[in-house]
């Protein structure tokens, strides 16, 4: 008999499934720290909050997603919500495959002492993640 009475292996118990899928595939999350201003080249696309003319070295993080916690291979980021569209059929699957996601950490203007961040998620398709949605205020206590 197949674990978890074969969800993980045929279709026909979606739920159980993904549920398996968030289960067993735990990415690792890891942020590549640098100035505002380079940061900002990288990601020009997505909303900018941080102040550009900064010479703080760790102003600004692009984060990436590690498949099982090995920091030798990349998850993009997009992936997070394929098991949300595979629900929807072979459309869904195709359009779950072709969303894509960039996560950054801005520390805002008027932080004081790394007080005051923004975790962006910008959402979008292909190669271009240009809508930004799911973003919220980190404040340090």
């Amino acid at each position: 008999r197949a674990p978890y009475l074969g969800g993980m292996y045929r279709s026909a118990n979606l739920t159980l499934a993904n549920m398996n899928y968030f289960l067993w595939y735990q990415p690792a999350e890891s942020y590549t720290f640098s100035g505002c201003a380079a940061g900002r080249k990288f990601s020009a696309w997505g909303p900018g909050y941080c102040d550009e003319a900064s010479a703080d070295g760790m102003a600004y993080a692009y984060m990436q997603a590690h498949p099982f916690g090995a920091p030798g291979g990349v998850h993009q980021e997009g992936k997070l919500v394929t098991p949300f569209f595979e629900l929807f059929g072979d459309v869904g699957k195709t359009i779950g495959g072709a969303v894509r996601g960039a996560f950054t950490l801005q520390e805002v203007h008027g932080s004081v002492n790394g007080s005051l961040w923004k975790r962006t998620c910008q959402w979008g398709a292909w190669h271009c993640a240009f809508v930004e949605f799911g973003s919220y205020d980190l404040v340090k206590i």
